[in-house]
Formats: C-alpha cells, sequence, structure tokens
C-alpha cells in the first residue's frame, strides 16, 4: 500500500490522502557488463597494478574514471591509423 496526494476538481472539496495498492516489487531491468581484451591490455593493467594493488583494483578505477567522465560529457578519443595492406601472390601453373 502506498499514500497519494489526491487534489480533487474545484468545488469537489479539499485535498485528500487516499490508500492506493502498489505492485508487488517494481520492474528491475537487469544489466550485464562482460569484456574481453587482449593479452597486451592484461600485461599493461598488471604492469599498472604491480605487486600491492589487485588488477581488479585498477580495472574498477579505470571504469569509475571513464563513468564519470561519460556523465560530465568529457570524452577523450584518440585517433589512430590503421594501415591497411593487401598482399597478391600468383602461383606458376
Amino acid at each position: 500500500m502506498s499514500l497519494t496526494w489526491v487534489i480533487p476538481k474545484p468545488g469537489d472539496g479539499e485535498p485528500v490522502v487516499k490508500m492506493t495498492e502498489q505492485s508487488a516489487k517494481p520492474k528491475i531491468k537487469r544489466l550485464f557488463l562482460g569484456y574481453r581484451w587482449s593479452v597486451d591490455i592484461d600485461r599493461q593493467i598488471k604492469a599498472l597494478a604491480g605487486k600491492e594493488v589487485s588488477p581488479g583494483e585498477v580495472v574498477v578505477f579505470l571504469l569509475e574514471c571513464a563513468i564519470k567522465d561519460y556523465k560530465n560529457h568529457e570524452f577523450r578519443f584518440r585517433e589512430e591509423i590503421r594501415k591497411a595492406s593487401q598482399v597478391v601472390t600468383a602461383v606458376p601453373q
């Protein structure tokens, strides 16, 4: 049960507090966050962590920083130029 403040139409009387039934539990949208990173990134995280801090703490710290920057609209994108190459070989017959 929940309390609701009801304001009637003009001339119908004073505002009243009414009890209304509420659904058992509001639906909660579940979120799953998964990640995969390369061996190189894993090495970098472990190097940042060192021996005194766990790699998990480093990941949580980096995610917190990223979320804070996202909420403040402070995006730090970096352009990377990737070279695409194609090799064509012919096999003599």
